[in-house]
């Protein structure tokens, strides 16, 4: 049996470029992230049905594609909460890589920014980040 090909999330990082027709050639690193949910690409199914649809059964077509939203959580450090609420609504390139380089890339915008304050823990930021348009894997 051969080794497993998995790898673990450290060096994972999230930038943002500036905004524009095409991604921009480098990203800056934002935030000290430590936990990152995958954006969920779906497909919306359309209902096309109709009276005569064979043996009494839905019938659905493909519908718009939505790039999903990328959510992550952060440790906590003023001067970056700042910045990304001062980012909240405005169309941004965004970037996550992965630890064996391999990249998503997509336009979006931040649409909240949320945290925890725990008792016996550290101090956490929570993002959430909309994709629009087409998303590009390399």
């Amino acid at each position: 049996m051969s080794d497993s090909a998995a790898i673990i999330g450290k060096g994972t990082t999230i930038g943002y470029g500036a905004n524009g027709a095409s991604p921009p050639g480098s990203y800056t690193a934002f935030l000290e992230v430590n936990k990152v949910t995958i954006p969920k690409t779906s497909v919306a199914k359309v209902k096309v049905t109709h009276f005569l649809s064979a043996n009494g059964r839905h019938e659905y077509k493909p519908g718009w594609i939505d790039s999903g939203t990328l959510e992550f959580d952060a440790n906590y450090i003023s001067s970056d909460r700042i910045q990304v609420e001062s980012m909240l609504g405005t169309l941004y390139w965004f970037q996550l890589t992965y630890p064996d380089t391999h990249t998503e890339t997509c336009k979006g915008f931040i649409v909240d920014v949320g945290g925890d304050v725990p008792n016996e823990d550290k101090i956490s930021t929570k993002v959430t980040i909309q994709f629009t348009g087409t998303c590009t894997s390399a």
